[in-house]
Protein backbone atom coordinates (compact mmCIF):
# COMPACT_ATOMS: atom_id res chain seq x y z
CA UNK A 1 0.00 0.00 0.00
CA UNK A 2 1.34 3.41 -0.92
CA UNK A 3 0.44 7.08 -0.78
CA UNK A 4 1.10 7.49 -4.51
CA UNK A 5 0.00 5.48 -7.58
CA UNK A 6 3.61 4.84 -8.64
CA UNK A 7 4.40 3.17 -5.27
CA UNK A 8 7.39 5.42 -4.59
CA UNK A 9 6.17 5.95 -1.00
CA UNK A 10 5.16 2.52 0.35
CA UNK A 11 3.34 2.63 3.69
CA UNK A 12 2.60 -1.09 4.14
CA UNK A 13 3.68 -4.34 2.51
CA UNK A 14 3.09 -7.97 3.43
CA UNK A 15 3.69 -11.46 2.07
CA UNK A 16 0.81 -13.86 2.72
CA UNK A 17 0.01 -17.44 1.83
CA UNK A 18 -3.78 -16.96 1.96
CA UNK A 19 -6.23 -14.57 0.38
CA UNK A 20 -6.60 -11.92 3.10
CA UNK A 21 -4.34 -9.58 5.04
CA UNK A 22 -5.03 -7.11 7.83
CA UNK A 23 -2.44 -4.46 8.76
CA UNK A 24 -1.26 -4.65 12.37
CA UNK A 25 -1.49 -0.86 12.79
CA UNK A 26 -4.08 1.75 11.85
CA UNK A 27 -3.90 3.29 8.40
CA UNK A 28 -3.31 7.05 8.27
CA UNK A 29 -6.54 9.03 8.52
CA UNK A 30 -7.81 11.35 5.83
CA UNK A 31 -5.47 9.86 3.20
CA UNK A 32 -5.87 8.62 -0.38
CA UNK A 33 -4.10 5.23 -0.62
CA UNK A 34 -3.19 2.89 -3.46
CA UNK A 35 -2.81 -0.89 -3.39
CA UNK A 36 -2.03 -3.79 -5.68
CA UNK A 37 -1.38 -7.51 -5.41
CA UNK A 38 1.54 -9.50 -6.78
CA UNK A 39 0.70 -13.18 -7.24
CA UNK A 40 3.52 -15.73 -7.24
CA UNK A 41 3.12 -19.43 -8.03
CA UNK A 42 4.96 -22.14 -10.00
CA UNK A 43 3.51 -20.74 -13.23
CA UNK A 44 5.06 -17.30 -12.70
CA UNK A 45 4.42 -13.87 -11.25
CA UNK A 46 1.68 -11.39 -12.10
CA UNK A 47 1.01 -7.88 -10.73
CA UNK A 48 -2.58 -6.65 -10.54
CA UNK A 49 -3.82 -3.28 -11.66
CA UNK A 50 -3.60 -0.47 -9.10
CA UNK A 51 -6.65 0.07 -6.88
CA UNK A 52 -7.28 3.01 -4.57
CA UNK A 53 -9.40 4.16 -1.66
CA UNK A 54 -9.54 7.00 0.87
CA UNK A 55 -9.56 6.70 4.64
CA UNK A 56 -12.00 8.83 6.62
CA UNK A 57 -11.06 11.99 8.42
CA UNK A 58 -10.84 11.76 12.20
CA UNK A 59 -12.11 14.55 14.47
CA UNK A 60 -9.80 17.53 13.99
CA UNK A 61 -8.69 16.49 10.46
CA UNK A 62 -9.59 18.60 7.47
CA UNK A 63 -11.32 16.74 4.67
CA UNK A 64 -9.10 15.45 1.85
CA UNK A 65 -8.66 18.16 -0.77
CA UNK A 66 -9.99 20.94 1.44
CA UNK A 67 -8.38 24.35 1.60
CA UNK A 68 -8.19 26.73 4.55
CA UNK A 69 -11.10 29.12 4.95
CA UNK A 70 -9.62 32.63 5.14
CA UNK A 71 -11.81 34.73 7.41
CA UNK A 72 -9.63 37.85 7.55
CA UNK A 73 -7.68 39.28 4.69
CA UNK A 74 -5.95 42.06 6.64
CA UNK A 75 -3.43 42.05 9.47
CA UNK A 76 -3.86 43.65 12.87
CA UNK A 77 -0.44 45.28 12.97
CA UNK A 78 -1.78 48.83 12.48
CA UNK A 79 -3.20 48.96 16.01
CA UNK A 80 -6.63 50.11 17.17
CA UNK A 81 -6.86 52.99 14.71
CA UNK A 82 -5.97 50.82 11.71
Amino acid sequence: MASDPGFASILYSATVAGTTQTPGTDLPSNTHLYWRVTANNPCGTMVSTVFNFSTVALPGDCATGSVPNVLYDYGFEAGVGG
